[in-house]
This record gives C-alpha cells, sequence and structure tokens, in this order.
C-alpha cells in the first residue's frame, strides 16, 4: 500500500494515521527517505543488472546459477520494492535491508 498518491503532478499523502504520533512535519520526512530510499533500490538494482540476475526488461530475475549472496539481494529487491511503501511500513528495517544488500553486493564485486 503506498503512502499517497499523485495528484497533478505531485505527491499527495496519506498522513492521516501518522500524525498523531509525529506531528504534521512528517511530509518533510517521508519526502527526504522517499528520496534517500529510491536511491538505495536504483543502486540495489544496478547492482542486481551487473550481476546479471536482474532483468531491466522484465524487472523479474534472469533463468541462472547465482550465489546465495546474489538471490538473496535480489529477492530483498523484489521484498522492498513490491511493498511499495518505500520501507515506510518499517522505515528501519528496510533501511537496514536494503543498505545490507547493497554493502554485500558490492564486497562481491569487489573481488
Amino acid at each position: 500500500m503506498a503512502m499517497g498518491y499523485m495528484y497533478h503532478g505531485h505527491m499527495e499523502y496519506n498522513i492521516a494515521g501518522c500524525t498523531d504520533c509525529h506531528g504534521e512535519d512528517i511530509v518533510e520526512d517521508l519526502e527526504e527517505e522517499n528520496m534517500e530510499f529510491e536511491e538505495g533500490l536504483a543502486q540495489l538494482r544496478d547492482l542486481l543488472e551487473a550481476e546479471g540476475i536482474y532483468n531491466s526488461e522484465t524487472g523479474l530475475a534472469n533463468t541462472g546459477t547465482y550465489t546465495n549472496r546474489v538471490a538473496g539481494a535480489f529477492y530483498n529487491y523484489k521484498f522492498l520494492q513490491g511493498d511499495q511503501s518505500l520501507g515506510l511500513h518499517n522505515y528501519g528495517y528496510a533501511k537496514t535491508l536494503l543498505e545490507n544488500s547493497i554493502e554485500s553486493l558490492t564486497a562481491l564485486a569487489a573481488k
């Protein structure tokens, strides 16, 4: 479930259930975290494509045999992408999962 929707070219956030705990400034936080998370997803996607598992035309995995590290990072990417909240349902967990996946593939590429 998305945290907002596009309206006349800009994002409108559905924050009715958030402001009691997070206050009215939550929109600024959401925009910053969304941008950060989108950049991380793009970086992970590029790493997966470089490993040969990600098919940019279909958004699916290419058939093949991959290490646990690469297959796990692909699973994490699809999980995070499929959530459609840009990590906001559990930002700490999602951000850590994204960062660990990027770090794992970056270390693999450096070998």
